[in-house]
């Protein structure tokens, strides 16, 4: 059904489990009445796959960063966390806040940061300000 990353590196793999998936609409009248639909409508799994070489920053004893309140500083500091969901979820966030005190910092990350994956965090992150100047 899903399959995304965790905050922990890992990949979450989510799996749902019914006998019929279709919606009685789509289903042909003249069928809909041997049909139950709500079958097992409560099997389903979450699997949590990850690796045996935790990188960094993603152990469970790690401490976790409070993106809710974290300064724009903070927020460009995570797009070189080793975990893609703090450096996904960093990025967002710097967007929908359009703090324009988060530029130049950007601007720096773009110019100095050694981690392709950080500079390119804060190139697009750049552009989703609208401060991307070519």
């Amino acid at each position: 059904m899903n399959l995304t990353r965790g905050p922990d590196g890992a990949l979450y793999v989510v799996d749902m489990y019914r006998e019929m998936v279709e919606h009685p609409d789509f289903v042909p009248a003249d069928l809909r009445g041997g049909i139950e639909f709500r079958r097992w409508h409560d099997k389903g799994r979450i699997w949590r796959v990850r690796s045996k070489d935790i990188p960094q920053g993603a152990r469970a004893d790690d401490p976790r960063p409070r993106l809710k309140s974290a300064s724009p500083q903070e927020q460009v500091n995570l797009l070189d966390h080793p975990v893609g969901w703090w450096r996904d979820t960093a990025q967002r966030l710097l967007v929908e806040h359009q703090d324009q005190r988060a530029i130049p910092l950007l601007e720096d990350r773009v110019r100095t940061a050694s981690n392709p994956l950080c500079r390119l965090h804060a190139v697009w992150t750049l552009a989703g300000l609208n401060a991307l100047h070519c």
